[in-house]
């Protein structure tokens, strides 16, 4: 590892983050950020396990009181995300060298400095910055140059480690998902005792947080209550423990297999859309955010557009580099992994900032087409024909959603 390159990055990213403090430095808090926040301030004054902390994964809300010992002021809690969204470029660069070249390993580092939606939510205090930093770390643990690392303890850390990063945001289900069938596809799994064990420790921290979670709340809790509560109110209007076994059979065989069933063609593609718009929250507060408190830039639409175009730009460059690309554990990976939560968003509500844990995989490989745009050739031969088919159909995917979601730009919601 080049420290010198990696220090580099880092001050060059947190040079890049601060050039907008003023902007962001006195930003009101909007969504869920008052809820992190909040729990964050109660934690720093000695509420060591406030009872909020269960509607969503908590390790995020106990490192982010570290920010909260200083002053019940959010900026402190914002120069701390701040910092922590400066680390991603430089576990870019390693990652990216680690697994293609150096040359991608620099491009990526860089690129993912200047991204702005890695600039804008970097000083927001949600749990993606940090959640993307470590899952981060669990790739250059788990992966290395074309091949999964040597069998042995290698496969132990990573899979320990996934399971706190389940505690940290609930994506963390889809990264260990993914791993395990990369695992599976590179034929790795048949040694039996590497799935076996790979779940027991993803496992362990999980049960653990969830048992003590259901024992404290006199009700079932899996890691956090938020996802369960907004698909059931969303749905049914209802919390379905509140009741009884009759509602609930009842409510099953209405809502479920005959409402969720007819109403899925129409509401899937809504949410597969909302996860991949071109819009994010960082476009509300540059455009329209009376409610949340706009960042008031001079020329903000122009920031605006940069924020959008890029956006496109990284996804459409990206999805080619993936395509003209060697195949490899990493990519395969990458291909699970992005198949996994663009399903959970057709299925379930996620709004654009849960793709920014794999928005790191777009610039890695638009790294890898800006490194070598030769590889382009290779879409006409007959091995690249099937990744070309894929291609035209992903491309074809975001300019619908982009075509359908413009008039959204700078909306909440």
């Amino acid at each position: 590892m080049n420290y010198r390159s990696v220090s580099l990055l880092f001050v060059f990213s947190l040079l890049v983050r601060f050039l907008f403090f003023p902007y962001w430095g006195n930003l009101p808090l909007g969504g869920d950020e008052s809820y992190y926040w909040d729990l964050a301030c109660r934690i720093a004054r000695g509420e060591l396990i406030p009872q909020d902390i269960f509607l969503r994964p908590p390790i995020w809300v106990y490192l982010l009181s570290i920010s909260a010992l200083f002053a019940d002021n959010p900026l402190w809690g914002r120069l701390f995300t701040t910092v922590l969204g400066a680390a991603i470029p430089p576990l870019m660069y390693v990652v990216g060298t680690r697994i293609f070249s150096k040359k991608v390993g620099i491009l990526a580092g860089v690129l993912s400095a200047i991204y702005p939606e890695f600039i804008g939510y970097s000083h927001y205090l949600w749990s993606e910055n940090f959640y993307l930093l470590f899952s981060l770390v669990i790739t250059c643990l788990l992966f290395k140059k074309r091949e999964v690392e040597a069998f042995g303890t290698n496969y132990y850390l990573p899979f320990a480690a996934m399971g706190i990063a389940l505690l940290i945001k609930e994506t963390g289900l889809l990264f260990f998902v993914a791993s395990l069938s990369t695992l599976k596809r590179a034929d790795i799994l048949r040694h039996r005792c590497i799935p076996v064990y790979a779940f027991l420790l993803f496992a362990l921290p999980v049960v653990i947080y969830s048992a003590y979670a259901t024992y404290s709340n006199k009700r079932v809790i899996l890691v956090a209550e938020a996802p369960f509560i907004n698909a059931n109110e969303a749905v049914y209007g209802h919390k379905i423990w509140k009741l009884t076994r009759e509602e609930n059979r009842e409510l099953f065989l209405k809502e479920v297999l005959v409402g969720k069933v007819k109403h899925a063609l129409y509401t899937i593609p809504k949410q597969f859309a909302n996860l991949w718009t071109p819009n994010s929250f960082v476009i509300h507060r540059l455009l329209d955010a009376e409610k949340f408190g706009n960042y008031d830039m001079p020329h903000a639409p122009l920031y605006a557009n940069i924020s959008v175009y890029a956006y496109l730009t990284v996804v459409l460059l990206g999805l080619t580099g993936m395509a003209v690309s060697d195949a490899s554990p990493f990519k395969t990976f990458s291909l699970y992994y992005l198949v996994f939560i663009s399903l959970s968003g057709a299925l379930f509500f996620m709004c654009s900032r849960f793709r920014i844990p794999v928005m790191h995989i777009f610039c890695l490989y638009t790294a890898v087409l800006v490194s070598e745009p030769k590889k382009l050739v290779t879409l006409k031969t007959r091995a690249k024909w099937p990744s070309g088919v894929v291609l035209v159909i992903s491309i074809a995917l975001v300019v619908i959603v982009s075509v359908t979601k413009w008039k959204t730009l700078g909306r909440w919601g």
